[in-house]
């Protein structure tokens, strides 16, 4: 390295002093160089004294990875609160690298269900698809390689729980898939992430999971309410890196349910859930409203048929016996009739002779009255008589 002339200080302004300069710079430029990266690299050596960075290759082996360009893993598990509490901090956070694995992902996952299900519709697939790459599932995929255990994340979102929370695993695990695609290629990337997809797609055929709450929400209140539900956000709280979201879903202008979650998505989500519950349990009532209302008008058709079977029967046994039914009225009443003539007769000749009897006996006793009074009036005329002579 050839030592750089010294600038004079009578010259300093003068364009032979710029000339020299320049020319120095230019020879120089390979030395500059190296002693610009020997400073960095002390200045590098000392932020690193100060962080604590994770052991990438502890990390590899125990996520069962296998990374030519380590710098690449290591950015893919660093979180942008550990960057923005370590300014000095060398490398970038994972989120470029997530925005890569993100369509990574939904390539390969397309490609694989296309071969898998030759058969299945675009729409059926395109659902197959969002069940596999949703952030829950992502999340659970992140989750079960223990990869929450290896970010680098800043001291605020550690101690709140961000290892554990979901919308951070599934950021985390698109860009591991991102980082590996730039490593390894799309064939070792494919590998791994059909290894992932494969379990979690007989689980969602299984459960029919492949439609989530919001899509099942919008095609029921469609069927029967002839509305698309809407979802609105009512509240947020907690600090920025931990914020707590109250999403609402409402079909027309009547809230169906609230949900609660990290993201909004995920708030959403909660609220489609409780929407399709409360929204199945009222098409339930009204359903069971309806089939007492048709059993009860089932039943007075059954009652008004069994009266016109009756009155049918009726007026057939009228026709047919009509006579016979009316003669029989008739008679019973002469009968009766009858009967109290007869009985009104004896009474009468009971009368007639207890008078008769009494006339009788009034006759007798006249009779007799009359022959005392003949006999008394004899004796008188015979005892005249005999006075006389």
């Amino acid at each position: 390295m050839k030592d750089a002339e010294p600038f004079s200080s009578e010259v300093r302004n003068s364009s032979e002093v710029f000339e020299k300069t320049a020319h120095n710079l230019i020879n120089n430029v390979p030395s500059l160089i190296s002693l610009y990266v020997c400073i960095q690299a002390d200045e590098l050596l000392l932020i690193m004294d100060e962080i604590p960075v994770i052991d990438i290759v502890e990390a590899e082996i125990a996520l069962n990875l296998n990374f030519s360009n380590k710098a690449l893993l290591q950015r893919a598990l660093t979180h942008r609160s550990y960057i923005n509490e370590t300014p000095d901090y060398p490398l970038e956070d994972n989120e470029r690298l997530e925005f890569l694995g993100d369509a990574v992902l939904d390539f390969v996952t397309a490609e694989y269900l296309y071969h898998r299900y030759p058969e299945l519709p675009e729409g059926r697939l395109t659902n197959l698809r969002s069940a596999l790459v949703r952030t829950e599932r992502l999340a659970q995929f992140a989750s079960d390689m223990n990869l929450g255990s290896y970010l680098l994340l800043g001291r605020g979102e550690a101690e709140s729980g961000g290892r554990n929370r979901m919308a951070l695993l599934c950021d985390a695990y698109e860009a591991l898939i991102g980082a590996m695609y730039l490593d390894n290629g799309i064939e070792v990337t494919s590998q791994f992430i059909h290894s992932t997809i494969e379990p979690a797609l007989e689980e969602v055929i299984a459960t029919n999971a492949d439609k989530d709450a919001k899509s099942m929400l919008q095609e029921l209140s469609q069927s029967h309410c002839h509305l698309t539900p809407t979802y609105r956000t009512i509240q947020e709280t907690g600090p920025d890196h931990a914020k707590e979201f109250t999403v609402e879903a409402l079909v027309g202008e009547k809230a169906y349910g609230r949900g609660l979650g990290l993201s909004k998505q995920t708030a959403a989500q909660a609220a489609a859930e409780r929407a399709l519950a409360n929204l199945h349990q009222e098409i339930d009532e009204l359903a069971r409203q309806k089939a007492v209302v048709e059993a009860e008008q089932k039943a007075e058709m059954m009652i008004q048929e069994t009266v016109e079977f009756v009155e049918t029967e009726l007026e057939a046994l009228d026709v047919e016996y009509g006579d016979e039914i009316a003669i029989q009225p008739e008679e019973v009443v002469e009968s009766s009739e009858a009967e109290e003539i007869g009985e009104s007769s004896e009474a009468e000749e009971i009368g007639e002779s207890s008078e008769a009897e009494e006339i009788g006996e009034s006759s007798e006793a006249e009779e007799i009255g009359e022959s005392s009074e003949a006999e008394e009036i004899g004796e008188s005329e015979d005892t005249e008589f005999r006075s006389e002579y």
